[in-house]
């Protein structure tokens, strides 16, 4: 039976038991309902619940309700995201930049690692590198010096082949001489070097790694030679001694500590740094002894 005060619709069952409960009343015991139905865009469809009146989502009514992952097993299709987002919505492939959708840890080369940038307001960084191997060489006792006037003779030098592919870094020399050239004067000459003679004559030393662990050099650190190596024009460096003493001086022509920036030979580059005695104006009374090291490191 169907009334309508007020023009509102009540339904009430054949029993005569009303079928509306007001908003925020207790549910009388056994009072009937409605069954709800939908469409599912051709034939009406009944709504499912659980046993329990939780209205369920899924379509087959025997999933498990609520929703879960089933102890962990649920499992995904694809890690990936779906072609027709990562081209029509995102602005880059980011599995693309990374070089693989499951990138892994650990060092790579340049080109497959991910670029890093340091803020243009980034504080001071503090740098530790391993050390490069680091060699030693010296005329390995004394190099006579000549004593007629204006004569160019080569103490030592240190020559760098173009096969080699290292880059030196020249950290210091020294130089000690001894005799009494009749208070004449001489001088010290440091210029690189382009080419080795032919025929260079003079001695090859040693060549001393300062941790016996590391690499032999493959450097050649000449005393002594007899054949003119191919100069550069202009020194580097320029020291006058007088051979008036008959003590031992010794001076450091060029140590990276002082002077701030190591003397470079280029990796794949035929070049070299030597220091000359160059006699004065005048003849020396008697011959000087000379000794050089040299200290560097390959990089």
């Amino acid at each position: 039976m169907a009334v309508f005060p007020n023009r509102s619709v009540l339904l009430y069952d054949a029993a005569g038991v009303a079928l509306a409960v007001q908003n925020g009343v207790a549910i009388p015991a056994a009072t009937p309902a409605l069954i709800v139905a939908g469409s599912d865009g051709a034939a009406a469809r009944y709504v499912r619940t659980a046993a329990d009146g939780t209205v369920r989502v899924d379509p087959t009514g025997t999933t498990t309700q609520p929703v879960g992952d089933a102890g962990a097993s649920l499992t995904v299709d694809t890690p990936q995201l779906p072609v027709a987002l990562v081209g029509g919505r995102l602005d880059e492939n980011v599995g693309a930049w990374l070089g693989s959708t499951a990138p892994t840890v650990g060092q790579k080369a340049m080109a497959s690692s991910v670029p890093v940038v340091v803020a243009s307001d980034q504080s001071a960084l503090t740098v530790k590198g391993q050390d490069s191997p680091a060699y030693a060489a010296s005329t390995n006792g004394s190099f006579t010096s000549p004593t007629v006037a204006t004569t160019v003779a080569s103490v030592a030098y240190l020559f760098h082949p173009s096969a080699s592919a290292k880059r030196v870094q020249i950290e210091k020399i020294v130089v000690s001489w001894s005799g009494n050239g009749g208070n004449n004067l001489f001088t010290f000459r440091c210029a690189f070097l382009t080419a080795e003679n032919g025929a260079p004559g003079g001695t090859s030393q040693a060549i001393n790694a300062l941790d016996q662990a590391d690499a032999a050099s493959a450097l050649v650190f000449r005393t002594g030679a007899t054949g003119a190596p191919t100069r550069v024009a202009g020194d580097l460096f320029s020291v006058v001694g007088d051979g008036g003493s008959t003590s031992e001086t010794s001076i450091v022509v060029f140590d990276t500590v002082r002077d701030g920036k190591a003397v470079i030979l280029r990796a794949g580059v035929a070049e070299g740094f030597e220091v000359r005695f160059v006699v004065g104006a005048a003849n020396l009374a008697s011959a000087v002894g000379v000794s050089v090291y040299y200290v560097w490191t390959e990089v």
